[in-house]
């Protein structure tokens, strides 16, 4: 044999596959709170919707009720809430604005309770007490659709529903726009 197929062919790829089975070995034997500095305590700067908004005392969880909403009736107002909240009260997106921050805030709600809502809206919750005057209204064919209206308003609302059809819902969502009462 010559020199160079024993470099090369043997002694080569066996240590290539030592070295490799070693620093698999060593990686999932690792100790996570050694290696990663999350684990370990470290802060980490955080650039998710509510940290960018100033929102630096937001501790509602999905599901938290924040409040009500009162126009021509009155609802239990909840965070990021399911579906079947929406019997009894409304449910305000994690993808929008809270209550009073400059924004638009989304929420969702079931067309029987859209009877409830005339040309004010007020707010009332733990952070304070907001006054919304209704300026649209209009159909639309999807949910992404809602999440892509953004009035010119330093401070709106979204409210959105979607009716009922000869079997279940329509696929249409009828949308209600309010804007910030200064």
């Amino acid at each position: 044999m010559s020199k160079d197929f024993l470099k090369r062919g043997i002694i080569l790829p066996l240590v290539t596959t030592v070295v490799v089975a070693a620093l698999s070995v060593a990686i999932i034997a690792a100790d996570s709170a050694n290696v990663s500095p999350i684990e370990s305590g470290a802060e980490v700067l955080k650039f998710d919707s509510e940290y960018a908004k100033g929102r630096t005392d937001f501790n509602y969880q999905s599901g938290d009720v924040i409040g009500t909403l009162s126009s021509k009736g009155e609802l239990r107002a909840v965070y990021d809430a399911g579906y079947t909240t929406l019997e009894s009260g409304c449910s305000l997106s994690d993808r929008g604005a809270f209550f009073g921050e400059t924004g638009t805030g989304y929420v969702e709600i079931i067309n029987s309770n859209a009877d409830l809502f005339g040309d004010k809206l007020t707010f009332s919750g733990d952070v304070g007490t907001f006054e919304y005057r209704r300026t649209d209204e209009k159909e639309l064919g999807s949910e992404s659709e809602i999440f892509r209206i953004a009035p010119r308003a330093e401070q709106s609302v979204i409210v959105y529903y979607r009716q009922r059809a000869d079997v279940g819902l329509s696929p249409s969502y009828n949308v209600i726009i309010y804007e910030g009462v200064a």
